[in-house]
């Protein structure tokens, strides 16, 4: 029996592991686009099997890694199948939003397919609920989104309103609206998900860490732009996944 303490750690650990494989996961469709296109696969061919393939590969990861299945009740077939429906609506979800979102249109395609597919997924593995720590699991992932979808959704309006309406430079207006947004999203992880005692020496850690990780995540988003040639739209996601997972491994440390 774990203590609480324990409990937690685990906790954080198996959502750093879930933010991994979903980041990893977004990586490898981007790479396996580009992949396609030097391959010659056109479009819109080369976008589903990129989104095939890494769905495919993230559905045995979550079973392995992260709810600990045992191999042998692991079925390749349901796997594919999952993977198969999840990609389609993601093609077509990202097919919708590209012309607005950009580079932007893979991770909001994914987090809309993510939704979509629920009963799906819960019909293909009709099975009684884990009970103990993946019981909670279970309970607190709806939580985990919910900071995420908070967290992009939080930067986007901010960056949007400092750029356009305050007409605030570029960089200036990106890293306020990480800092904002990743301290909304820390705090609220500390205290849905983890149940851990907000006090005012936590507010002021959090408030120098997130302060800290903002000015490194403008910093080389700037760079990457100036430097590196990377669009506005490519440096930002390289900064933003960058820094997610630093704020899951730094919160799993502080519990």
């Amino acid at each position: 029996m774990l203590s609480d303490a324990q409990a937690k750690q685990w906790l954080a650990k198996k959502f750093f592991l879930f933010s991994i494989g979903m980041y990893v996961t977004i990586a490898g469709i981007f790479g396996l686009k580009q992949l396609g296109l030097a391959c010659g696969i056109i479009p819109p061919f080369n976008i589903l099997i990129a989104f095939l393939l890494t769905i495919f590969a993230r559905t045995f990861y979550e079973q392995l890694v992260i709810l600990d299945v045992p191999a042998q009740y692991i079925s390749p077939g349901k796997n594919a199948l999952f993977a198969l429906v999840y990609a389609i609506i993601m093609s077509i979800v990202f097919c919708t939003i590209r012309a607005a979102l950009g580079y932007w249109g893979i991770p909001v395609a994914m987090v809309v397919a993510q939704t979509l597919i629920k009963p799906i997924k819960a019909y293909l593995w009709q099975s009684k609920p884990r009970s103990g720590l993946y019981e909670l699991y279970a309970t607190k992932q709806g939580r985990l989104m919910t900071s995420l979808y908070g967290f992009y959704g939080l930067l986007a309006l901010l960056a949007v309103t400092g750029t356009k309406i305050l007409h605030i430079p570029f960089i200036f207006a990106f890293g306020s609206a990480v800092f904002i947004a990743l301290l909304a999203a820390s705090l609220y992880e500390l205290q849905y998900l983890y149940e851990h005692k907000i006090t005012h020496k936590t507010l002021l850690m959090w408030i120098g860490i997130t302060l800290f990780l903002a000015a490194i995540t403008a910093t080389g988003v700037a760079v990457a732009i100036t430097k590196l040639g990377l669009s506005g739209s490519a440096a930002t996601i390289i900064g933003c996944v960058t820094v997610k997972i630093v704020q899951h491994f730094v919160l799993k440390y502080s519990l």
